[in-house]
């Protein structure tokens, strides 16, 4: 059977927590600096210089190095709180790239809920540690057959694949879906979004 993450590497980034989070916070923001920009344009203003400084310096230093990314940080900052959290398990992260893609449209606390449960994941794969573990459950029979055939999951037997689900988001109208490769100590997240997009593309 095809391996559908390593004929495909062009669709998933793997890495630590830190180095995913960095790149979610990142782009984020890179993506408010070209909406600014772009605003600014249409009114023939820079609107950045009426911005207060904190936030400046965030979009400005939005492309600088992972090293100095991380010295930017103020002490009160959210990521460098989770980065001081007890990463646990410290599991790999594998990130669906259309997830990265699309958390650059999120609102500040869906952003900063998302580097939460990325958190989560990586220290108890299994979603025992998350802010709200009541809303992960075991996918069922059907779908758990949808996603083992598009991304080339042997079921097994003795030790068959389980696909989780977790209900977060604004209103709570998101649906997060990853597995676990326990061979390789690694949470593979493979779909984020709403519970309808879900169903479209799934069935």
């Amino acid at each position: 059977m095809k391996d559908y993450f390593k004929d495909n590497p062009e669709l998933w980034t793997t890495g630590s927590f830190k180095e995913i989070a960095r790149m979610i916070e990142q782009e984020w923001w890179e993506e408010k600096n070209k909406q600014l920009s772009k605003l600014s344009g249409s009114m023939d203003t820079e609107l950045i210089e009426f911005i207060p400084e904190d936030l400046r310096r965030k979009l400005l230093g939005c492309e600088i190095s992972p090293e100095e990314f991380d010295e930017e940080l103020p002490d009160n900052s959210f990521l460098l709180q989770v980065f001081k959290r007890n990463e646990g398990k410290g599991f790999e992260v594998r990130c669906n790239n259309k997830i990265r893609r699309d958390c650059r449209k999120l609102t500040p606390k869906e952003k900063e809920e998302t580097i939460t449960i990325l958190h989560s994941l990586s220290s108890e794969p299994t979603g025992s540690t998350l802010d709200r573990p009541n809303n992960v459950k075991v996918m069922k029979k059907a779908s758990k057959r949808i996603f083992e055939k598009t991304f080339g999951v042997s079921p097994g037997y003795n030790s068959p694949t389980i696909f989780y689900q977790y209900t977060c988001g604004r209103s709570l109208r998101k649906r997060l879906v990853w597995m676990i490769e326990e061979n390789y100590n690694r949470v593979v997240l493979l779909f984020y979004g709403t519970r309808e997009k879900m169903n479209r593309v799934w069935g």
